[in-house]
């Protein structure tokens, strides 16, 4: 068995405004169906029984905003929905996107985040239920 998932929490964006990037990371975790799912692939391989367990962790680096937004949180439109959720005001997130896009226009954006890929193999004698 070989499940991926994201662990959204890894999320890190360069930005001078840490405490609205720290803010809308931990949003974005908490909003997400399991926004954790890749931090816990291993316990739940393990809570299925299966042995052989093998955890690997795959880095994700953006360097342009343009991709950075296609990939991530304007796809799930996380910023509008910060913003109505009142975790982070508009004023903030227009600050941030600011901050971002001008980094970017300098050559100078970077996040990151991590991908989670575990594997394990079922024993013989027990199916998967």
């Amino acid at each position: 068995v070989v499940v991926a998932d994201t662990d959204w929490a890894t999320l890190s964006i360069d930005a001078a405004e840490t405490a609205t990037e720290r803010t809308l990371v931990g949003f974005v975790g908490a909003t997400l169906c399991n926004g954790y799912a890749g931090r816990q692939l291993r316990r739940l391989l393990k809570e299925q029984r299966l042995v052989e367990i093998h955890v690997e962790v795959w880095p994700i680096v953006w360097s342009d905003y343009a991709t950075f937004r296609a990939t991530s949180l304007s796809l799930l439109h996380m910023e509008q929905r910060a913003v109505r959720a009142g975790v982070v005001t508009a004023a903030e997130m227009s600050r941030l996107d600011e901050t971002l896009a001008d980094a970017d226009r300098h050559d100078a954006f970077f996040a990151s985040g991590s991908i989670v890929v575990a594997s394990g193999r079922k024993t013989a004698a027990y199916s998967l239920t």
